[in-house]
């Protein structure tokens, strides 16, 4: 049956499989169908189309082509159209989703802070108590919540000091005061249920109206709050409250509507809990994490205006608010300021949320009450933050512009300069830029004393200023208009300056200034206000002007006030004029002013003038060309001719160019002047001869008369003049005979003969000759010393520069050093070429002849100039010079050294004598003292007593000198020793020196001594750094030792920092500088200077410190030695014996250890480790670790052994490093530490040993115990290992008959600061061979060499003494080999066996550790070989 049923259930899903295929096949090919049909259909509409456009000439494939794209088209647009219409659905979904979301959030927010608040207030421990409290005052009689305050009741009831309501209270019998409280609580709860009754009967009305007043206070709150002064309102207001409540408690009792008074803390959370709802009422706006900053929301229009309004009217603005945040945002209005909130009306619906983009319109309307101006803002509250929008409402006014106007913005009416005869016509704009009109009135200004009484004292202002504030806006909006005008004003001001002209005189003729044409302005140098010398001010403008005095200016108009000026007189007139404008308006309208109005203006004469009454030509050089311009006018407007009278042409010397011309009208004529005057010129012409001016100056008057003028016009041509000449002293220079690489000097002095002002130099000089100038030094001493001093007498003339170049002043005497240093033996015959430069086109060559002869060298220096370094007193410093013999004779040489007070300086040799091309170094020091700084300071001289009166006091004073003498005394001395020296403000000395050195040759005695110069200069700088000490000395020092000292180096300016750089020292003087220089400042500096010397010997040098200031040198000092070391034991082995372990490792023993020097030099050692044979905390000290032991003494080290952990045997090589030594010196030490007192080890040599002996055992178990070796106590604490060996193996190599093992006894527990022997027996000793086959060939003997070999070996150990060594001995019979037959068996000899034996030793005795066995067995196997068959 289950196979049938499956049978049909896959039969079923077969046929069911067979019919979906049929149908879909059939579905399919139906609609295979239908578009086939459909396509048959379009194809032949087509083909009917097709035809129909062919017979029409179209192209049926283009139109087709176009119809698909259209239809394309239109699809394409339903589907975006489609899409716009879904994307705006889905928009308003999710803006409806949005804001769903965000009122359930702010509501659950709203929730949860209101479930924080009641379970702040149920769970707090103040609620807690505070309900217990009113509860228990509720429940007790008297309303108390402490029973027994004073503590002195015997028993309290709980019945008679409770309130509990029995059966008692329905009946009527309870007690009073219990029945008083219900009644008290029945008439709180009435009260209380009226009250509310009330508060539910409030209309609609009120509670808008409590819902705008308490809208009104949080925004008065906010402002509180942005201003500061919340505090103090909420501080008062938390009292009220608080006052109310303990009222209402003492009334009522009880209550259930119950109000907390706050604690201190639940203010201070309260006050936080209000600060952040201010906080939260404007916050930031971040979208996508950009921050949005600026207004979130923006007004069209940008600022709100109500112009040009009228009292009574009302006007109606509409604001458009647009959100142009970055995502939601509101906004509310905030009430307007209270002087103008009655006088405007808001049309507004609170939009709620907007988003970005999202437009609001607010209907605003203004209806005015007083004509008066008001400056306001339109406040709005957003989310981000308050929005104040501009709102202005002015009324009609009238706004007045005057030009022209002059620099300080008042009115003017400038004529000019007029012509007499003609006249000048000038307007005055008035620009009304307002809605009102104002008329003027024009008129005469009162005179000054009239106007200062009127004006009370308002100045010299010319513009009368209003006092009311609205005409301090129209004065402010007219200065700005003035501003914009004063381009205008300054045109006409130029204008009229071009047209000023003063009046000529009628007598002299002098040329009076005048001004040209207006289109020549540019060109006229005279001012507007100018008058002519001869003119007068003969009246005031005002009667030769006219204007209209009355007018009316329209509002957005001008107006346009005429004035017209007709001279009658010469001169220069003004006026003032008094303008004042109305507009009658009331109001802040009202327009009230008055402008003071300067009217000025000129009348000229005389049309033919010149620019300048006197051209002056300054100075002129006889025989050179120089030009003047004289400009000639015209202020007619007709052509002139003139003609020039005088001067009359000099040929060659004085020239006009156009003496007869036609100036056009208000045109100018140039007149050309050449002037070139010769030597003699005022010799022959005394006419021109200014003696008034001084020598050399002229006058030439100059007369050009006009053909329909009658006064000519008259100038002159001044100026003075002067020659070029230059005067040489001495005209040849004749230098001499001259060594080849040295130098004569010769003074040239020249003297400028102009008066004027010239460049002078000299140009291609010869070789062999260059010019310096004389130090101003020099010449100043030259003048102190007078006639014994002549001009070229100091030798030393460097420091002046060169002297190719420079500038000569009127009559100044200059002085040069012309310097010949020849180049070759040869003759040098040449004129030096000078070259003046007068002006600056007036040039003149002059020569000087000079004549000299080269002569060769005798003796040749590698130097000729030593320029020393720059140092401070007491340092030194040195140079040297190599001087060769070039002759082909012996030359003796001298020195002369001036004084060393007055140099410093010290030559070596001084003397000396030089074979033929023979050279020697000559060294020069220079070693500056404080004597030598103070060297031209005049001494302090103690004043004697003096003893024979006036005439030993008349002695006294004709030696003495003042300052002054006494420097140039020294001075004098200096110079006579071929010196000069001089001080520079920066406290420096310098000192110049020439060094005569003379020569002879050696056989002939009566040759003529020769001399020459060696030049030297030094200088000495202000001491800015101090060293301490000034010479480091290091001593005797071991070869190979390092030894350090300081040296402190001290600024002595500290407000000056010093930047130290150093010189390196030389390698092989073994001292080093340890730190590297730095910057000294107001801090001393610390260099360390080290010294190893590395040979037995003396070493020194100088350490050389500079700054860009000043140079010191420190001398080092140091010898190597080389000490001899010796120390005790000499071998070097010391045994510390043996320490029982302890946990404190308090225990340790000492030695010690000898170091001896036996030589008379100091010795430094220092011991270091340099084998170990254990790792870990070390167990050996050596102190001191390093000393100094004196000259042929000794020093004793202290070895301490201190293990921190048993170990068989420890060791240590410790080496004592002492440089230098022949041989390494090693001490050895060894130790051991048991936890038995008694211990038991191999035997071994206490002797040297190196790193394979050490650390032959494996380092890892040995340091860290662990492992194997590692034990845990029973309170599982770590234990070290037992150091001690239970078993022993002693192996006899064939011929080997003794082995040894070691026994002693450490020292006792507490060693040394506490020994514990008292209690504790000696330690003993028992060693026994046991018995087998072979023990009888094998002994035992302790100690060895003193016992008897035996079986069994007992006895006692002394505490810390050497450990004894204990002897096995082996005792094998003698080897006999085998004989058989009579025949000795040689080759089975040597043959046998390894034989066994044990023997047993007990240790007992002495310290035990706790918990352990008292004695220790020791097992002992004993392995021989014994031949035998």
């Amino acid at each position: 049956e289950v196979r049938e049923a499956r049978f049909d259930y896959d039969v079923k899903r077969v046929m069911q499989l067979k019919d979906s295929r049929d149908a879909i096949l059939l579905k399919i090919k139906s609609q295979n169908e239908r578009r086939e049909k459909k396509q048959q259909k379009v194809k032949a509409e087509r083909e009917k189309e097709k035809q129909s456009l062919l017979r029409d000439g179209k192209n049926p494939y283009e139109i087709w082509r176009r119809e698909e794209m259209e239809a394309r088209k239109e699809e394409q647009r339903l589907r975006l159209q489609a899409q716009k219409e879904l994307r705006s659905e889905q928009l308003m979904e999710q803006l409806i989703i949005e804001d769903k979301t965000y009122k359930r959030s702010v509501k659950d927010a709203k929730k949860r802070l209101e479930q924080k608040e009641e379970f702040q207030r149920q769970v707090g421990n103040y609620a807690k108590e505070k309900k217990i409290t009113q509860y228990i005052r509720r429940m007790t009689i008297g309303s108390v919540d402490v029973l027994d305050p004073t503590g002195t009741a015997l028993r309290i009831d709980p019945s008679k000091v409770s309130i509990q309501r029995t059966n008692a209270f329905g009946l009527g019998r309870a007690r009073g005061e219990e029945i008083q409280r219900v009644d008290q609580q029945v008439r709180a709860g009435k009260k209380r249920i009226e009250k509310w009754k009330e508060e539910n009967q409030i209309g609609e009305q009120e509670e808008e109206e409590e819902a705008l007043r308490m809208e009104q206070e949080q925004m008065d709150n906010f402002l509180r709050s942005a201003s500061g002064d919340e505090g103090d309102q909420l501080a008062e207001e938390e009292v009220e409250e608080s006052e109310e409540d303990e009222e209402d408690d003492e009334e009522y009792g009880e209550r259930k509507l119950w109000r907390p008074h706050y604690s201190k803390l639940e203010q201070q959370y309260m006050a936080a809990a209000r600060q952040r709802q201010r906080e939260n009422i404007c916050s930031v706006q971040t979208r996508q994490g950009k921050e949005f900053k600026g207004d979130a929301f923006l007004a069209k229009p940008a600022v709100i205006a109500f112009n040009d309004f009228e009292v009574g009217q009302r006007y109606r603005q509409v604001i458009e608010v647009t959100n142009v945040s970055l995502t939601f945002n509101q906004f509310k209005l905030l009430p307007l300021e209270d002087s103008v909130k009655d006088v405007f009306e808001i049309n507004f619906v609170p939009p709620g949320r907007m988003s970005a983009g999202v437009t609001r319109y607010i209907t605003l309307w203004f209806i005015p009450e007083v004509s008066k101006d008001i400056v306001t803002s339109f406040p709005i509250l957003a989310k981000t933050g308050r929005i104040d929008f501009p709102l202005r409402c002015t009324t009609k006014k009238t706004i007045l512009t005057i030009t022209p106007q002059d620099a300080e913005a008042h009115p003017i009416i400038d004529f000019g300069a007029v012509l007499f005869g003609e006249s000048a016509d000038r307007e005055l704009l008035v620009k009304n830029t307002g809605v009102l009109p104002a008329n003027f009135l024009l008129r005469q200004a009162p005179p000054p004393e009239a106007a200062e009484a009127s004006t009370s004292g308002r100045g010299n202002d010319a513009t009368m200023l209003p006092e009311d504030p609205a005409d301090e806006t129209v004065a402010d909006a007219m200065d700005e208009a003035g501003d914009q005008a004063a381009d205008t004003a300054a045109d006409a001001d130029a204008a009229a300056d071009a047209d000023a002209a003063d009046a000529s005189g009628a007598d002299d003729a002098d040329g009076a200034d005048a001004d040209a044409a207006p289109e020549e302005a540019e060109e006229a140098p005279v001012e507007a206000d100018a008058t002519a010398p001869g003119a007068e001010v003969v009246g005031d403008i005002g009667e030769m002007m006219t204007y209209s005095e009355r007018g009316s200016c329209k509002g957005f108009g001008s107006h346009r006030i005429s004035f017209s000026f007709q001279p009658t007189r010469l001169g220069s007139f003004k006026a003032e004029l008094l303008l004042r404008f109305s507009n009658g308006a009331p109001g802040d309208a009202n327009y009230e002013r008055e402008y003071r109005v300067l009217a000025r203006g000129s009348c000229l004469d005389v049309p033919i003038f010149v620019d300048s009454e006197e051209y002056y030509m300054e100075t002129c050089v006889y025989g050179h060309i120089f030009r003047e311009s004289v400009m000639v006018r015209n202020r007619a407007s007709v052509a002139m001719k003139i003609q020039v009278q005088k001067p009359k042409q000099i040929p060659g010397e004085l020239q006009l160019n156009t003496a007869l011309a036609y100036i056009q009208g208000h045109g100018s004529q140039s007149i050309q002047v050449k002037f070139s005057p010769k030597a003699d010129f005022l010799e022959r012409h005394p006419e021109y001869c200014d003696s008034e001016r001084g020598v050399g100056a002229f006058k030439i008057p100059m007369r050009i008369v006009g053909a329909d003028q009658v006064l000519p016009v008259n100038t002159c041509l001044t100026g003075v003049l002067t020659t070029d000449a230059v005067t040489f002293i001495p005209q040849v220079l004749n230098f001499g005979n001259c060594y080849v690489g040295s130098s004569i000097a010769m003074r040239l002095v020249f003297t400028n003969e102009s008066l004027l002002k010239r460049k002078f130099a000299f140009p291609r000089l010869p070789s062999g000759i260059s010019i310096h100038n004389v130090p101003p030094d020099v010449l100043e001493e030259e003048r102190w010393g007078g006639v014994d001093c002549p001009p070229g007498s100091i030798a030393v003339l460097e420091g002046g520069g060169e002297g190719i170049f420079g500038s000569l002043l009127p009559g100044e005497r200059r002085q040069v050093s012309v310097i010949f240093s020849p180049e070759s033996a040869t003759e040098m015959n040449h004129k030096i070429v000078f070259k003046v430069l007068t002006g600056d086109l007036c040039a003149r060559e002059f020569t000087v002849p000079c004549t000299g002869q080269g002569v060769s060298q005798v003796i040749e220096f590698s130097e000729t100039q030593l320029n020393l370094a720059s140092i401070p007193k007491d340092s030194s410093s040195r140079e040297s010079v190599i001087v060769t013999n070039v002759s082909k004779v012996p030359q003796i040489i001298n020195v002369l050294m001036p004084q060393y007070e007055l140099c410093a300086m010290k030559a070596t040799p001084v003397c000396c004598t030089l074979a033929p091309k023979e050279s020697r170094r000559l060294q020069l020091e220079f070693k500056p003292t404080q004597e030598y700084v103070d060297l031209l300071k005049s001494p302090k001289e103690e004043k004697a007593e003096a003893a024979d009166g006036a005439a030993e006091e008349a002695d006294e004073a004709e030696g003495q000198m003042d300052d002054e003498e006494y420097k140039q005394h020294q001075l004098t001395d200096i110079r006579m020793h071929g010196g000069r020296r001089w001080e520079a403000e920066a406290g420096t000395i310098h000192s110049s020196w020439r060094l005569p050195v003379y020569f002879r040759p050696q056989n002939a005695r009566e040759s003529r001594e020769q001399m020459c110069y060696l030049g030297v200069s030094t200088c000495v700088l202000s001491s800015i750094l101090s060293l301490s000490p000034p010479k480091l000395d290091f001593g005797d020092i071991t070869a190979g030792q390092r030894h350090v000292l300081p040296l402190v180096i001290t600024n002595l300016t500290p407000d000056d920092p010093q930047e130290l750089h150093m010189e390196a020292l030389p390698e092989n003087q073994c001292f080093a500088v340890l730190n590297a220089p730095r910057t000294v400042g107001d801090r001393a500096f610390q260099f360390m200077i080290e010294f190893k010397p590395q040979l037995v010997q003396i070493y020194q040098c100088s350490l050389s410190l500079r700054t860009d200031k000043t140079r010191v040198q420190v001398p080092l000092r140091g010898k190597g030695v080389c000490p001899v070391l010796k120390i005790e034991p000499e071998d070097g082995v010391i045994h510390m014996g043996s320490v029982v372990y302890n946990k404190e490792a308090k225990d340790y023993t000492t030695n010690q250890l000898v170091i001896k020097n036996e030589s008379p030099f100091e010795l430094v050692y220092k011991l270091e480790t340099v084998i170990r044979g254990d790792r870990g905390p070390p167990p050996f000290t050596l102190t001191p670790n390093s000393a100094t032991v004196a000259a042929n003494s000794s020093l004793n080290v202290t070895v301490t052994f201190q293990p921190r952990r048993p170990n068989a045997i420890f060791r240590e090589k410790v080496l004592v490093n002492v440089p230098n030594q022949r041989e390494q010196t090693y001490v050895y030490l060894y130790g051991h530490c048991f936890k038995y007192q008694g211990y038991c080890l191999y035997g071994m040599d206490f002797k040297a040993f190196g790193r394979q002996e050490a650390q032959a055992k494996a380092a890892f178990l040995d340091s860290l115990a662990v492992g194997t070796g590692a034990t845990v106590t029973a309170e599982g604490a770590f234990e070290y290992p037992n150091a001690q060996s239970k078993e022993f193996s002693l192996v006899f190599e064939r011929g080997e008959k003794l082995k040894l093992l070691m026994i002693g006894a450490s020292v006792a527990p507490g060693t040394p600061s506490a020994p514990q022997e008292k209690g504790i027996p000696a330690v003993s000793y028992d060693f026994q061979i046991l018995p087998g086959e072979f023990s009888n060939l094998f002994t035992v003997e302790v100690p060895e060499g003193a016992g008897k070999p035996d079986k069994q070996a007992k006895g006692q150990l002394q505490n810390g003494k050497p450990a004894l060594k204990v002897a096995f001995r082996y005792n094998p019979p003698a080897e006999n080999l085998p004989v058989f037959g009579g025949v000795s068996l040689d080759l089975l000899g040597g043959i046998g066996q390894w034989i066994s034996v044990k023997a047993k030793g007990v240790l007992a005795g002495g310290f035990v550790p706790p918990g352990e066995t008292p004695t220790q067995e020791l097992m002992i196997e004993l392995k021989a070989y014994l031949q035998q068959i």
